[in-house]
């Protein structure tokens, strides 16, 4: 049955079978790398265990109807879960994936047609990609392609991958043109590409079969509901479907004429549609003629609300507005607690709502009466959220602002107030409330030497990293809100830095720069409960960030971020030497702000012959979103995020402390 059973020999000329062994390289190769890469944009492979855990009972579904067969199930979900990797999935099963768990809508000619021209979608560019296979499969008798027609292929399935994967598959397909190909290599991907064809008619031989099943069931049901047959309806020309289902009006084609309810039933022509209690929805809006509105459907800032505007028109192009349309917004790739709000104006217009998460392209799918809008999916680019300082603290009263911290409970704020000996606490609105440490006339006398590092622990005390004047020994201790030692953490560590407290089970993670470990310790401070260390590095860790399963520690001499996972185990770094994109020349202290975005105070400003340091953002696996902070805050050295979106920074030259918003 494969492909090259059917590639008999002929007397035809090597040129044409080279034409047609490229083209089923090109789809083979470089098509199923643009599927693969489609795949990871919507979904990050670092979030695809998750994603495919949380979609198993779909996955399921689809095995048991045996569009997914033993062998790609076992790639989905191997033995050890986090191993999952869109890398071994075949073409057939990405194209499984990405109809499936993706969130697209098929184009307006369906998943197994050829898209209009004027359709540059991402779905219509993946139906392309199947079209393109089963014509160039055509040829597999003869196994050849004159240079014609190999010509008009190679273009429109270069325009389709570049398209779907970016400019920097030019190169690649450049170079696939122009390579020598050998005659076992050509047999190779004939015969691969024949086995893409034979496992999607597996798939659509299927899906016919239960299409069927459904309808019979779905046409039994709606008889024995209704207690008779509706009349057969009258056969006219609407939108190139001519039927109507005896029985079953709601299942029936697109376009038709039914007697018994005296209604065409025509979503492309907006005409009259079906509520989901199955009621009839009578419209004059058309969906090709209806619009959007607005900058934020080309650009928006994370975190900052979009607003833009929808306005049903008929096929006049003059607004219409009816009480039962349905106007509907999908925003994808959707990774966080993002809400979609459509309100209607009653007035033909709908203003829509929504605030993004994540940077990066997002699509915004848009649709009226179930049929997307002319030009949808809005191609919406997510800029990281720009943080601007609204409120600063310190000036002639701090003297080296060590660390900052905020108790999310309280809302008091702590400041290590490095060279006068104290740790101040103020109130949410940065007012001083009190002074513990410092010189005798304070508040508290408590003697805390030097304070490097605050935290407030899940009993809302406070805990401080202190050492005295030229001491080479550094404590962490407990105090009351009255600066009273409650107790010293002295068992586990050698000579502490920074602290870092979890929110969820108070675990105390501790930089100890003794042994240059990470270690976390109970909130009693009696058991060590973890430690580890950067492999092959004789450098101390600087400051420690713990969020969702993950450890993200600074190496400062190493100029670099480095990440960890739950056991301590070594991933990856973020970051390189310099001080460019991307780059760290000092980083000290960081937090992930409230979109799940790293933030990284780059301390670069303590080094005379450079510039004043920056605030770095990144994502999670280390991709350079944007700096901020230049001009005004300079040095800073640590950073910690509110609950409340904002974040505080604390600028050890600047002597200050700040409030980003």
């Amino acid at each position: 049955d494969s492909l090259m059973a059917s590639a008999t020999p002929t007397a035809l000329s090597t040129k044409e079978t080279t034409n047609y062994a490229r083209l089923c390289r090109l789809l083979v190769d470089i098509g199923t790398q643009a599927l693969r890469d489609t795949l990871d944009t919507i979904h990050s492979p670092a979030n695809l265990p998750t994603v495919l855990a949380a979609n198993r009972p779909t996955l399921q579904s689809l095995r048991k109807k045996k569009i997914i067969n033993q062998i790609q199930w076992g790639k989905l979900f191997p033995a050890i879960p986090n191993s999952v990797s869109s890398r071994d999935f075949d073409t057939t099963l990405l194209m499984v994936l990405l109809r499936n768990l993706c969130g697209l809508t098929a184009p307006l000619t369906g998943w197994d047609a050829l898209p209009a021209v004027t359709d540059l979608s991402r779905e219509a560019d993946i139906a392309r990609v199947k079209y393109f296979r089963n014509t160039v499969y055509g040829h597999a008798e003869k196994a050849s392609v004159d240079d014609v027609k190999y010509n008009e292929y190679w273009r429109d399935i270069q325009d389709t991958l570049v398209r779907l994967g970016g400019v920097t598959y030019v190169a690649a397909i450049d170079d696939l043109r122009n390579e020598c190909m050998d005659p076992e290599v050509e047999d190779h991907y004939m015969e691969l590409l024949g086995e893409w064809k034979k496992d999607e008619d597996n798939i659509k031989d299927q899906l016919n079969e239960i299409k069927m099943r459904l309808d019979l069931l779905t046409a039994s049901k709606e008889a024995t509901d209704l207690g008779q047959q509706y009349q057969r309806g009258k056969q006219i020309c609407w939108c190139g479907v001519t039927t109507c289902k005896e029985s079953v009006h709601e299942n029936g084609p697109s376009g038709f004429y039914c007697h018994k309810r005296d209604a065409c039933f025509c979503l492309k022509c907006g005409q009259t549609a079906h509520d989901q209690l199955g009621r009839d929805v009578i419209s004059n809006t058309d969906h090709s003629q209806s619009l959007a509105r607005g900058k934020c459907l080309i650009e928006v800032e994370q975190g900052a609300e979009a607003n833009f505007t929808i306005i049903t028109r008929d096929s006049g192009g003059q607004k219409c507005y009816n009480t039962q349309e349905q106007v509907t917004v999908t925003v994808s790739p959707k990774t966080g607690d993002e809400e979609v709000q459509v309100i209607d104006c009653k007035d033909s217009n709908y203003r829509v709502c929504y605030k993004p998460k994540s940077v990066g392209r997002h699509d915004f799918e848009i649709k009226v009466n179930g049929w997307p809008l002319t030009g949808s999916p809005w191609k919406v680019e997510v800029k990281p959220h720009q943080y601007k300082v609204v409120k600063s603290y310190g000036s002639g009263e701090l003297n080296g602002p060590y660390c900052i911290a905020k108790n999310e409970i309280t809302g008091d704020i702590a400041v290590a107030d490095y060279v006068n000996k104290r740790v101040l606490v103020f109130d949410k609105d940065m007012k001083r409330v009190k002074t513990i440490g410092g010189e005798a006339d304070s508040q508290v006398c408590a003697n805390i030497g030097f304070p490097v590092s605050v935290a407030f622990s899940k009993s809302n005390d406070i805990m401080v990293t202190h050492e005295q004047f030229r001491s080479h020994n550094k404590k962490l201790s407990v105090l009351t809100d009255r600066g009273l030692f409650v107790e010293h953490f002295s068992e586990h560590l050698i000579k502490a830095h920074h602290v870092f407290v979890k929110t969820d089970d108070g675990h105390v993670i501790v930089c100890d720069k003794g042994d240059k470990k990470v270690k976390v310790i109970s909130p009693d401070g009696k058991e060590l409960l973890l430690a580890f260390s950067a492999p092959d590095s004789e450098i101390s860790p600087s400051f420690p960030c713990y969020y969702r399963g993950m450890f993200y520690v600074s190496y400062m001499r190493a100029h670099c971020v480095k990440v960890f996972d739950k056991k301590g185990v070594f991933i990856s770094n973020i970051g390189r030497k310099g001080c460019g994109e991307g780059q760290l020349r000092y980083p000290e202290g960081l937090c992930v702000d409230s979109f799940g975005n790293l933030i990284v105070c780059d301390a670069s400003g303590i080094d005379e012959n450079l510039r004043d340091g920056v605030l770095k953002m990144f994502t999670l696996d280390g991709t350079f979103l944007t700096s901020f902070g230049e001009n005004t805050i300079k040095v800073p050295w640590i950073v910690s995020g509110c609950n409340n979106g904002d974040l505080l920074v604390a600028d050890l030259v600047g002597d200050n402390v700040h409030i980003l918003r």
